[in-house]
């Protein structure tokens, strides 16, 4: 989930591409030609949690992007507001849930079964990240009937009469479609809450059909808050760090190093906090072995993502950004949005589970307060240069560096 650094080459070469075109497109602010391109809960060391004991204790992420397709097939999407994501979502978690929980075992569609069902009555859910179905259907406080692994960023429900269908692209690229036993009245109630704002998919915009076809494109003016960043320090940080990885009965154990850093060393663990607001965390010693799932994985990395760097964020949040096994377990990444939208640059958490407990960590601690706002292109402009470009590429907005903090710019990735 991470971006290539031959990607980045590519990237930096279209800023400047795509800044020329946006001159001649009109843009209405100079920042796009500029920047266009790329509760503290404390956790200690434990065996693998049972699914009913990690089920709804938090979730690694929520959808940056819902779009609303009513019956009439015309769209209303919301995004770039935490707090419009918010309540949009928890009208639909149950539905969700309910769909996942009761859903048949998946069967493959093509890609234009798919396409024809956006244009059906329901919603499209993208995470932007790449989550075990059973791992959010226990967020959602669903436990699977069927058994499972497949991984999604984009789900999707439709009215499939009295009944509603799942649909989702799988990590391999596939789609899938499972039918369910949950009602289609009741997400047919909720649709007819939200009005049309023009959102379109780009496989169904003339100019637009290069792009990563499921990139949602809304027509109007975009506004997004810049950002100034700080770096939480002092006893507040060291506290939650403590407080995470389970060390605060050692608080008083530690010592200074030369360079600032402070060493923290506990019962078979010991953390690390630099003055730049990095923190590594280690266990010396090995735990027994425990198999666990990847939604447990993702439940015990989160837990500690969310005690350390969420907890001192601001008005951002801890986002789950990649899963991967490893030899030992998995490695589990976050990053930061603010608006539902990402920040670029370090991972705000980069965890290691292994024996049903985390063995490393790394956090970068960061604190987000939202600025002046920033009038970004036009999407369908933006899209339109970016397909240009840098075709089969998914648009969004990324907070980048910019004058004293950071504001959003359209990145294609």
């Amino acid at each position: 989930m991470k971006r290539g650094r031959a990607l980045e080459g590519v990237k930096s070469a279209l800023i400047v591409l795509l800044a020329v075109s946006a001159v001649f497109l009109g843009a209405k602010t100079g920042l796009f030609s500029e920047f266009f391109g790329s509760a503290v809960r404390p956790f200690r060391p434990q065996p693998t949690a049972s699914a009913d004991e990690l089920a709804r204790k938090g979730e690694a992420c929520r959808p940056l992007t819902v779009v609303v397709t009513g019956e009439s097939g015309l769209r209303c999407s919301v995004r770039y507001s935490d707090a419009a994501l918010d309540e949009v979502y928890e009208k639909l978690e149950n539905t969700l849930g309910e769909a996942l929980g009761s859903a048949s075992e998946p069967e493959p569609v093509p890609e234009a079964a798919l396409r024809g069902a956006l244009g059906s009555a329901g919603v499209f859910f993208d995470y932007s990240a790449a989550l075990p179905l059973s791992a959010l259907s226990g967020w959602l406080g669903s436990e699977m009937l069927r058994v499972n692994d497949d991984e999604a960023s984009r789900i999707m429900l439709t009215d499939g009469g009295e009944t509603v269908d799942l649909w989702y692209v799988a990590a391999d690229g596939a789609a899938r479609r499972c039918r369910t036993a949950s009602a289609s009245a009741a997400l047919r109630r909720l649709i007819a809450d939200y009005q049309p704002n023009g959102a379109r998919f780009a496989f169904e915009l003339p100019g637009c059909e290069d792009l990563d076809p499921l990139s949602v494109i809304t027509p109007g003016e975009i506004l997004i808050p810049g950002l100034t960043v700080s770096v939480p320090a002092g006893q507040e940080a060291e506290s939650a760090l403590l407080a995470a990885f389970g060390l605060e009965l050692y608080a008083g154990n530690s010592y200074p190093e030369p360079d600032g850093t402070t060493v923290y060393v506990g019962d078979g663990a010991t953390l690390r906090i630099y003055s730049g607001g990095e923190a590594v965390y280690r266990r010396t010693e090995p735990v027994p072995y425990s198999p666990m799932t990847p939604g447990e994985a993702i439940e015990l990395a989160g837990r500690a993502a969310r005690a350390s760097a969420g907890a001192l964020c601001g008005e951002g949040r801890v986002y789950l950004t990649g899963l991967e096994r490893t030899a030992s377990g998995y490695a589990v990444t976050f990053g930061y949005t603010v608006c539902g939208v990402r920040v670029d640059g370090a991972d705000a958490a980069s965890i290691e589970v292994s024996g049903g407990a985390v063995s490393q960590a790394k956090v970068t601690l960061r604190s987000f307060s939202e600025g002046e706002p920033v009038d970004l292109l036009p999407e369908p402009q933006a899209a339109a240069i970016a397909q240009e470009k840098l075709p089969g590429g998914k648009l969004a907005p990324l907070y980048v560096e910019g004058g004293a903090g950071l504001v959003p710019a359209w990145t294609v990735g």
